[in-house]
């Protein structure tokens, strides 16, 4: 299978890169978690004599209210250490914003060999040929990512991607606190709390790589808008692709979009009706391809009132999504 149709935006690599570090970080937490209230027993909730350990002595003989407070200062200081600690002030430069302007980069990248697919003149020898074309790329995303609207714009979707996680670990830090205090209320044993607060864990692991998914097909397809629009395209076609979740197979098992992306294939837009729209949805896949260069247009939609009608069918209840309030213009000639 044409590897555009599992992965049009190519981005997969960098996407496992992103998942894996935050599993990594994930999975310490858990851990941690696990060593001080299990093997510490840092909130005395063992029967047997305790075992001489800092926090297990620090923490034991303090009220319950105070133990409280202990471990939100104790959770807040480690999600801080793991997910948000900032390196530089420039969120575009933190470990989170670093996936996010590789994202856009390619992004940019992409936008060249879609549009531009340079060959050099018919005198070059192979090598030269490619020599050139390197060249040229090379000089395009010099060009392109060294201005202030590119570079405003990583800062942007990295700071966006910041306060997912920063929101993302804050919930996180209330549920946990709370699961514990309906252990210590229930007089469960710490081993079984344990259990409980990695369960926890486990599932905003699962909402967190969610986010890092998302979050690098956005930057991409912002990367691949503005490379686009420096190349002078002023409309684009969404290609539709499916996701890896299997949610868009088919009873035969073939795969298709899914049903908020299938509408949307073959729209054809101004590259500023098209911010924001992708991703469509957690985990989304989609991306831009340029329109109007030599491709097929049967099953192309270009007039308002059919784009209008395939983002209403994709929205539905969906008054969130910003394509449900955007404008789009009348007709767009091939």
């Amino acid at each position: 299978m044409n590897p555009l149709k599992l992965d049009p935006t190519r981005t997969t690599r960098l996407r496992s890169s992103f998942n894996s570090a935050l599993v990594t970080r994930f999975n310490l937490l858990k851990k941690e978690l696990w060593n001080l209230l299990v093997h510490e027993d840092a909130f005395g909730l063992k029967q047997a004599k305790p075992l001489v350990l800092f926090n297990q002595e620090e923490w034991r003989y303090l009220r319950d209210d105070r133990k409280l407070e202990e471990l939100k200062k104790w959770l807040k200081f480690k999600t801080g250490q793991l997910f948000l600690k900032q390196e530089y002030q420039d969120s575009a430069d933190t470990w989170l914003g670093n996936y996010i302007k590789q994202a856009y980069h390619k992004g940019l990248k992409r936008s060249w060999d879609d549009w531009k697919k340079p060959t050099g003149p018919i005198s070059f020898s192979k090598e030269a040929g490619q020599a050139y074309q390197q060249g040229q790329v090379a000089e395009f995303l010099r060009q392109s990512f060294g201005g202030p609207t590119p570079i405003e714009r990583v800062k942007a979707l990295a700071t966006r991607t910041f306060n997912d996680v920063e929101g993302l670990t804050s919930d996180m830090e209330t549920k946990l606190t709370r699961t514990l205090v309906d252990g210590m209320v229930n007089g469960l044993s710490p081993r079984k709390i344990g259990v409980e607060l990695n369960k926890l864990v486990e599932g905003y692991k699962k909402r967190g790589t969610a986010i890092a998914r998302t979050e690098i097909i956005r930057g991409f397809n912002e990367g691949a808008l503005d490379g686009l629009e420096n190349l002078g395209v002023t409309q684009i076609g969404v290609m539709v692709e499916w996701t890896t979740s299997g949610m868009g197979v088919t009873k035969k098992g073939n795969p298709s979009p899914c049903s908020k992306c299938a509408p949307l294939a073959g729209l054809v837009l101004t590259v500023e009706e098209a911010r924001g729209l992708l991703p469509r949805h957690p985990n989304c896949m989609c991306s831009y391809v340029p329109a109007n260069v030599g491709e097929k247009t049967d099953k192309q939609v270009r007039d308002a009132a059919r784009i209008r009608a395939a983002i209403q069918a994709s929205a539905k209840n969906d008054k969130s999504w910003i394509g449900a309030k955007k404008k789009f213009t009348t007709k767009k000639v091939a």
